[in-house]
């Protein structure tokens, strides 16, 4: 019989704190809520991909360069840039 992880609780409850704030965080860098940004994008690592697709679309370069970098990176971008233009039809 396995032992309860006296630590499995407070990690839980420290994950989804995380996931609060990373929502919060990426809200004010968008237009989206925090609980749209929840509901659309529950997984870390589509969070993670969206604040580095709005770095790319935010950052201080020209467009030519943005696009570019877009390009490069369409395998990874692509699955939160379809749920980005769902979100807006």
């Amino acid at each position: 019989m396995t032992m309860p992880n006296p630590f499995e609780d407070a990690a839980r409850r420290a994950a989804e704190a995380t996931d609060k704030q990373y929502a919060s965080e990426l809200s004010s860098l968008c237009r989206l809520t925090d609980a749209e940004i929840k509901k659309y994008f529950p997984a870390r690592e589509d969070k993670d991909t969206l604040l580095e697709l709005l770095k790319v679309v935010k950052a201080a370069t020209d467009e030519n360069e943005k696009v570019a970098h877009l390009k490069e990176n369409v395998d990874r971008f692509a699955g939160i840039v379809v749920k980005l233009v769902k979100i807006l039809a």
